[in-house]
């Protein structure tokens, strides 16, 4: 009884927090594919269907495909962290493109949605007659996860670029032929190699 309570006040918005994610969010817009977005095969979501990932039973990080309501887990991260990749491979086997975050709707009818084939976070303008028929009421909705926007924020607040950390063990910065290149932020290693 007590820990969905403490949930939501975790999860909830301070106003500092909100100012950052306003301050750093996209202008996000709606493409082709959410406007004309094809569920004429969709099916109703049970409350069971949207406990885990269809194909590996993951909890979190569940992506749900607004043409048919697929419930997949989200991208493997480049060090091995995240989930299993389930919600692209349903897209790229069935041409479906666009998903929601599940966890992050809101009863104001937000939430984060992708798409796959314009490969960016789109605005859903329907996003409550789209989820109404998969089965689910926006209205009735509470957020239980982070929008991809607060991840990249807090990813961004807590990104340390002035030290030289490995395993939490500070390192002297070495300068000089051979020893100079980019510190790797996560994907500049490709860009490092090259340098």
């Amino acid at each position: 009884m007590v820990a969905p309570l403490v949930d939501s006040v975790l999860l909830s918005n301070s106003a500092f927090n909100q100012t950052g994610v306003e301050e750093w969010e996209l202008e996000l817009k709606e493409c082709e594919h959410t406007k004309n977005l094809d569920q004429s095969n969709a099916k109703v979501v049970t409350a069971e269907d949207k406990a885990k990932c269809e194909e590996c039973e993951l909890g979190a990080n569940l992506w749900m495909c607004m043409h048919c309501g697929h419930l997949g887990c989200g991208r493997k991260n480049w060090d091995g962290s995240g989930a299993n990749h389930h919600a692209i491979e349903h897209g790229e086997k069935t041409g479906h493109s666009v998903v929601c975050k599940m966890g992050t709707i809101t009863p104001e009818g937000k939430a984060s949605i992708y798409c796959y084939k314009c490969d960016n976070d789109v605005l859903d303008e329907k996003l409550g007659e789209h989820m109404h028929k998969l089965g689910i009421k926006i209205a009735d909705q509470v957020k239980t996860e982070k929008t991809m926007t607060e991840l990249n924020l807090d990813a961004n607040l807590n990104l340390t670029l002035s030290k030289v950390l490995e395993e939490g063990k500070e390192l002297i910065p070495q300068f000089g032929a051979g020893l100079t290149g980019l510190q790797n932020l996560g994907n500049s290693c490709y860009m490092n190699s090259i340098l």
